[in-house]
């Protein structure tokens, strides 16, 4: 399957200091647009707008988590994978020392 078969392709990111892409800002304002009632009727807020403010923040905070977790555990399993072969190059250039 192509990507292009798919349709469109949103960019859904998180920079390094939880900046949000205009596509992630949109997905977290329509979950929060989806939620915000329930937390009204449940008596957590006094009014929509503040469960809405207050339910964006907790909505980016949980996925810039989850994305940076996400990243963190690719960054960790490429460094193991990477081991061998800066184990393989250490022991190379200690037997080149030691033939030298």
């Amino acid at each position: 399957m192509e990507l292009s078969e798919i349709g469109r392709v949103y960019g859904l990111a998180f920079g390094l200091y939880c900046e949000a892409s205009k596509s992630m800002e949109v997905l977290v304002r329509s979950l929060v647009e989806y939620r915000a009632p329930s937390l009204l009727d449940e008596g957590a807020y006094e009014s929509v707008k503040v469960a809405k403010g207050i339910a964006v923040e907790q909505y980016r905070r949980t996925l810039a988590m989850a994305c940076m977790k996400s990243q963190a555990v690719w960054t960790r399993a490429a460094i193991e994978k990477a081991r061998p072969i800066r184990e393989s190059i250490g022991k190379f250039h200690r037997f080149r020392e030691m033939s030298a």
